[in-house]
């Protein structure tokens, strides 16, 4: 599903950090319904969480994890 107009989800390494304001562990904002980021190792895991349009974006309180465990 595509996110609505001006909405996105933002890719972290870890499950905090969230925001425009810090880029740490960041690995993308995206907002279209497929995207891609680099993997580094065998298993990884990935944290998404929902961002709305406004100006700053409101983030949701939950995030999801993503668990990836395949070979190279």
């Amino acid at each position: 599903m595509a996110p609505p107009s001006g909405a996105g989800v933002e890719v972290r390494e870890n499950d905090y950090g969230w925001g425009q304001a810090n880029d740490r562990n960041l690995l993308g904002r995206f907002n279209t319904q497929t995207f891609s980021v680099a993997r580094l190792a065998a298993t990884q895991n990935y944290f998404l969480r929902l961002y709305d349009g406004s100006s700053p974006p409101k983030y949701s309180r939950y995030s999801a994890a993503l668990h990836v465990a395949y070979p190279l």
